[in-house]
């Protein structure tokens, strides 16, 4: 619940599906996503925590963007993002 009464984190995606499994599997979370936008209609909120692909892997903003878009509330750690 991350401390948020009412709360439980239901997806998980990251760049490789074989750590969001493993994640998910430690920590009792039901769905991995083959994409970010995948959980458009499914989830309230995302947290975006990663360090790592900010700098090497790839651009998020197009995705938050369309994230946000969809009234879908965003949480970052760790990034910088404008739109």
């Amino acid at each position: 619940t991350m401390g948020i009464e009412d709360t439980r984190i239901t997806h998980i995606w990251t760049q490789d599906k074989k750590i969001s499994k493993d994640i998910a599997e430690a920590s009792l979370i039901e769905n991995v996503v083959e994409n970010m936008v995948d959980m458009i209609g499914q989830v309230d909120a995302v947290i975006v925590a990663d360090h790592i692909s900010y700098y090497e892997v790839e651009p998020y903003e197009e995705i938050v963007e369309e994230l946000a878009e969809k009234g879908i509330v965003l949480a970052y750690d760790g990034m910088r993002l404008a739109f």
